[in-house]
């Protein structure tokens, strides 16, 4: 620095922009070094998902193979089993369906005896000779029971209505028995009364015994349809069907209180005028 001080300002500005120059050097380098670490992660983290996914497939491969292996050993198990295991197992099968028949059969006397309101599971348990858990085992309540028998009874009806339609033939206004209703005829008979009064006191049940009904009234319809030479049901063969079925229902009901033989000429008598 000269004598009269004149350089000292120079000296400092040109301290001041070295200073400038080495924090911007330093920054840069800075931001060097973070992207090039964060590059250097990146691709370590890709080759760490690449491992992980190439040991996944190979664990997943791995677990295929043995479940097919373990798969492939029980269907050979099954194959060589003896001929009395595999009876031993439709045996079973078939011990389960006969105690739900039996349960649906002493359903059918107990209500029939009964009404669905004075049955009880008790009650249909032990007619079936089954206990109250065997009888829940098969159906969850009262009232799941007695629907399933309806429908089994609704099958059995639409089945004996479709065999008249295919043999061409009219079902029979009465039961069979000239004189008196058997036991059988009877229950049958109660259990289609307590059905309808069921469905009247329990809204929930209405749609499901409509619609049973009324796939009754169709096929009834089909064979007066059939009778009068139309393939398909007219309006007229609806309505003759719906009588039939209200007389045939009413009918049977008169029959079992006064007899067969004083209800049948009444009943054949007011068949013959709808016709």
């Amino acid at each position: 620095m000269s004598s009269d001080g004149k350089d000292a300002p120079r000296e400092a500005e040109d301290g001041g922009e070295s200073l400038a120059s080495a924090t911007r050097a330093l920054t840069e380098a800075l931001g060097q070094l973070s992207r090039a670490v964060k590059r250097e992660a990146g691709r370590r983290t890709q080759e760490t998902a690449k491992k992980a996914q190439e040991t996944g497939k190979k664990a997943l491969s791995s677990s295929l193979r043995k479940t097919s292996e373990e798969l492939a050993a029980v269907a050979s198990s099954i194959a060589d089993a003896p001929e009395d295991a595999r009876n031993g197992r439709r045996r079973g099968r078939g011990k389960a369906e006969r105690t739900r028949q039996d349960i649906l059969e002493a359903a059918h006397h107990i209500f029939a005896a009964k009404g669905y309101e004075g049955a009880s599971v008790a009650d249909i348990a032990a007619a079936a000779g089954y206990t109250k858990g065997a009888l829940y085992a098969n159906f969850p309540s009262k009232e799941a029971l007695f629907l399933e028998m309806a429908r089994e009874l609704h099958r059995n009806q639409k089945d004996l209505l479709d065999q008249h339609r295919k043999a061409g033939t009219e079902p029979p206004l009465l039961c069979d028995s000239p004189a008196e209703y058997s036991d059988k005829e009877l229950e049958s008979i109660l259990i289609g009364l307590e059905w309808w009064t069921y469905a009247v006191r329990h809204e929930e049940a209405r749609e499901e015994v409509g619609t049973m009904w009324r796939e009754t009234l169709h096929l009834t319809a089909g064979i007066v349809a059939q009778g009068n030479g139309r393939p398909e049901p007219s309006p007229d063969d609806i309505s003759a069907a719906f009588g039939l079925v209200a007389v045939h229902t009413l009918a049977n009901i008169a029959a079992a209180i006064i007899g067969p033989e004083e209800v049948r000429a009444m009943a054949e008598s007011l068949i013959e005028r709808k016709a």
